[in-house]
């Protein structure tokens, strides 16, 4: 099996890059798609633990009209949140403007990590 490529500027390899921190590089792809995993679950908890505060805050502001204030910060952040949807649109329309010029094709990682699974190998992680 051939290696697996991880360009620099992936979004996973960011990802890999923030939860590995201070460490190596992994070398293998079972250890890129350990971190990839728990990088993962830990981004799944976080955005509901947001959730949850966010209703219990909202729920507050329902039930006792006169907390402006909370009002006040929801506003702001429904505002954040508008900039940072259109932040990551244009981020996503830049990569797809450097990406028209790649002619590569790389097998992605769900499907490297498919087959390793059916060759029960782990192969070699490579950045470029």
């Amino acid at each position: 099996m051939e290696d697996f490529v991880v360009d620099r500027t992936s979004w996973h390899f960011k990802m890999v890059e923030y939860f590995n921190a201070g460490f190596n590089y992994p070398k293998d792809f079972c250890s890129y798609w350990r971190i990839f995993i728990l990088g993962m679950i830990y981004i799944a908890v976080a955005v509901s633990l947001i959730i949850a505060a966010l209703s219990a805050f909202a729920y507050g502001v329902y039930t006792q009209p006169l907390a402006v204030l909370g009002g006040f910060a929801c506003i702001v952040g429904i505002f954040g949140a508008a900039i940072g949807v259109a932040y990551a649109i244009e981020c996503v329309k830049e990569r797809r403007r450097t990406a028209a010029f790649d002619t590569t094709v790389q097998p992605g990682i769900l499907q490297t990590k498919y087959r390793s699974w059916k060759d029960r190998i782990c192969p070699r992680v490579t950045y470029k």
